[in-house]
């Protein structure tokens, strides 16, 4: 996937905390800012062994559809 997005935040995972998800894998997204910049941020919560990227962070819980505050 490739595109131009307006948020930092690539994806936002909020798995169960007694059922946590294991082995998510997310491949080839490139986002980018219009002016370039890439988007970098993949927000995660309760996710074991991702594949294909790094969590940065906590994604919002209880804000809004997106997972942003």
């Amino acid at each position: 996937m490739f595109g131009t997005t307006l948020s930092r935040n690539v994806a936002s995972l909020q798995c169960s905390a007694v059922m946590p998800c294991s082995n998510i894998g997310l491949f080839d997204i490139y986002l980018k800012f219009s002016n370039g910049t890439e988007a970098d941020q993949y927000l995660c919560g309760n996710a074991e062994s991702p594949e294909g990227f790094q969590c940065t962070g906590e994604p919002c819980v209880g804000g809004t559809a997106t997972g942003e505050c």
